[in-house]
């Protein structure tokens, strides 16, 4: 019967719908984004709260650092390349994620424990629902 999932999620947990793809075979749906400096939205309001936001390298002074989203983007494939929040003052906490518990430096630079909802429709197709996290 058709019904509907909630789903709630911060950070980088995952949350993954396996529905079948019209035979046998199963297709993978993402129910979750991450929250990362990489999101606009994100890094506005960790920049609003005095952060400075950018990759490892450019930290350590080894790629120009433009102070600027469209310039500052970063790779959310490779760790080093990860933008990452900092304080002004100091090169810390240089946390990749914008959403998560328990940072109370990186709560100061716009770190929120706020989830991000969403109501995902299912249908009889849908057989999994998969919760992910590294942590």
């Amino acid at each position: 019967e058709d019904g509907v999932a909630r789903v709630a999620s911060l950070g980088d947990s995952r949350a993954l719908l396996g529905s079948l793809d019209g035979g046998s075979s199963l297709a993978a749906e993402q129910l979750s984004d991450d929250h990362t400096p990489a999101d606009y939205e994100e890094y506005k309001r960790c920049k609003a709260s005095g952060a400075r936001i950018m990759t490892m390298p450019q930290l350590r002074g080894l790629e120009p650092w433009a102070d600027s989203w469209e310039k500052d983007r970063g790779s959310d494939d490779d760790a080093e390349e990860k933008l990452r929040i900092f304080a002004r003052d100091r090169d810390m906490p240089g946390c990749t994620l914008t959403r998560g518990f328990g940072d109370s430096m990186a709560k100061s630079l716009g770190m929120i424990a706020t989830p991000e909802m969403k109501t995902v429709p299912l249908t009889a197709a849908d057989r999994y629902i998969i919760l992910a996290t590294d942590g």
